[in-house]
């Protein structure tokens, strides 16, 4: 957001924001002059316009990098400082109109929950892009292996893409039920964002293999139901989804192997009785 040069120079100084006085000058050379938020200070401000003021440059700059220039989401967050502008900071009258900043501060509040309503669903859907990313990795790190048979002497040929599949199948399963809940405000880097979501079916694929073999060597057995054959093709298919459904099911059955021998077959003492208590 813009004002006369004078008063954007006192306002940046006065919000504190290094970020603000940093961004590149050839980004704003190529905005339009309807792009930003334009408005002046009056000769003598009160100290809540000069916060408020300092508070729409804050959030003027942050929508216009986040959400793009001239999107639909931008131009509603811009209408929104526009109509605070004018009901706070008026240029005429020192004093502004009777409760002109309580008002403009409910607009500034609205239009900040919009934005960052905004910003969660842009980097929601860049998440969701970096898991597809992730499953493209994990087919070509699978065609990899099936091409150079580096795992044929321990696993069969026709096992492995469905253990792939189904590990892949897992993680994008467990981030399409949570992606609603997954909060993603704060991400300000879109590549962090495709490097987060790349990992989960690339970590799915490491414990799928992994936990493949643990079951395979019957270090240990699942027993689902009263299957006759426990460690079966089955089994291992459905581990491969757990696995990318649930790290915890990977981490709690690697972990099993951390604790000493002794300690798994040892009970757990009791708690709440007295010593000798029945």
């Amino acid at each position: 957001m813009t004002t006369r040069t004078g008063d954007a120079d006192d306002l940046r100084r006065g919000a504190g924001d290094a970020q603000l006085r940093e961004e590149p000058r050839s980004f704003y050379a190529s905005l339009a002059p309807d792009d930003l938020v334009r408005f002046g200070l009056p000769a003598e401000p009160t100290p809540e316009q000069t916060r408020l003021a300092a508070e729409i440059v804050t959030l003027d700059h942050r929508s216009l990098h986040s959400l793009g220039v001239r999107s639909m989401e931008r131009e509603e967050v811009k209408r929104l400082l526009d109509s605070a502008v004018h009901i706070g900071i008026p240029a005429a009258m020192a004093g502004g109109m009777p409760g002109g900043v309580a008002s403009a501060r409910a607009l500034l509040a609205h239009a900040g929950s919009i934005y960052w309503k905004h910003v969660q669903g842009k980097n929601r859907i860049h998440y969701l892009l970096g898991a597809l990313m992730g499953v493209g990795v994990v087919a070509v790190l699978g065609a990899i292996l099936i091409w150079s048979a580096v795992l044929a002497p321990y696993l069969k040929p026709e096992l492995l893409p469905l253990l792939l599949i189904f590990a892949s199948m897992g993680s994008f399963t467990s981030i399409l039920t949570r992606l609603s809940k997954i909060d993603l405000r704060q991400e300000t880097s879109r590549r962090m964002l495709y490097v987060s979501g790349a990992t989960k079916p690339l970590t799915a694929m490491f414990f799928a293999l992994v936990v493949f073999f643990i079951l395979d060597l019957e270090v240990v057995s699942i027993q689902p139901g009263k299957a006759e054959a426990p460690n079966s093709g089955g089994v291992f298919i459905i581990a491969a989804f757990l696995c990318g459904f649930s790290e915890r099911f990977a981490k709690d059955l690697l972990g099993s192997f951390e604790r000493d021998p002794g300690d798994r077959d040892r009970e757990p003492p009791q708690t709440g009785a007295p010593p000798g208590a029945q």
